[in-house]
């Protein structure tokens, strides 16, 4: 399998739209695609800071014709724009679900109106349990063919996507890829650092199984989402191979989450996510630990 250096990239004869390209995500994806050599049309529902030096459209997505406006001439989508904090009440929810399902029912739609044949998308670990307090996973690795197990609003939002992404998928000459981002850190903002104060309480982060992804693997993983000679609509899990704590895996599993079926070949302190099938098809594996940083 050739390596993502290697593969050609899509088409430059057409920009990439990136939604949600103000975002501190979006504006690394934004950086990758120019650093490429690809034109990208920033869209994002704030406006920038400041205009002359990062040029970008100001979109509600939630109003069809603006996204179809806005997408048209380009050859393919990354789409992050959403609403990613969590539910705080009832309202809150409702609020995250209406935004972020509509604006992802317009992008689709918009995509397969304007002939646009790749749309790479951030779908969420929540999808299958967040927070772990009522569920737990059944067996380690999670695979993305498990019992989807959301737990919130924003979970539920990103589930229904992972839907219509297969019934867009069914109906038109569309590739849709969905990543199920772990919980994304910067290692340039010392969020690494705290990893390593939080040593002494794994409950801290329990309610995420202690997974995390680094920036840079996120965008290797949007450009490679890009790039794989793939069709239809995928979801993959995207985290790092690791986690966020020194303790083994299997030790933090049998005092959290006693009933969940470990393998007999977890890594020590392997992630709880299964990262085979975004190497199988993605040709995708992280390479950001925070344990070579720190040392």
């Amino acid at each position: 399998m050739m390596s993502l250096e290697d593969r050609a990239m899509i088409s430059k004869e057409k920009p990439v739209a990136v939604t949600g390209a103000l975002g501190r995500t979006g504006r690394h994806i934004c950086d990758a695609l120019e650093g490429a050599g690809h034109d990208v049309v920033r869209i994002d529902v704030a406006a920038p800071d400041n205009p002359f030096y990062t040029p970008s459209r100001q979109v509600d997505l939630a109003q069809y014709g603006d996204v179809v406006a806005n997408l048209h001439g380009c050859g393919a989508v990354v789409h992050f724009g959403a609403n990613p904090w969590p539910d705080l009440d009832f309202f809150t929810g409702a609020d995250r679900f209406s935004n972020n399902t509509v604006g992802t029912f317009n992008v689709f739609q918009a995509a397969a109106q304007l002939g646009i044949e790749r749309v790479v998308w951030a779908s969420s670990e929540t999808v299958q349990g967040f927070p772990y307090d009522k569920v737990a996973p059944e067996r380690l690795p999670i695979a993305e063919t498990d019992a989807a197990m959301p737990q919130c609003a924003y979970a539920m939002s990103k589930l229904a996507c992972e839907g219509l992404a297969q019934q867009f998928a069914a109906q038109f000459p569309i590739t849709l890829i969905g990543l199920r981002l772990a919980h994304v850190v910067y290692a340039e903002s010392g969020d690494f650092d705290l990893f390593r104060a939080a040593q002494d309480d794994a409950s801290e982060r329990r309610a995420i199984l202690w997974k995390y992804v680094e920036i840079r693997d996120v965008v290797s993983a949007v450009m490679a989402g890009l790039t794989a000679e793939i069709s239809g609509a995928e979801v993959f899990n995207i985290a790092a191979a690791d986690t966020v704590m020194d303790t083994p895996t299997a030790a933090l599993f049998a005092e959290h989450f006693p009933a969940t079926a470990l393998p007999d070949n977890l890594p020590e302190f392997g992630s709880p996510m299964d990262l085979s099938k975004a190497k199988a098809q993605l040709g995708w594996a992280p390479k950001i630990s925070w344990r070579d940083i720190l040392s």
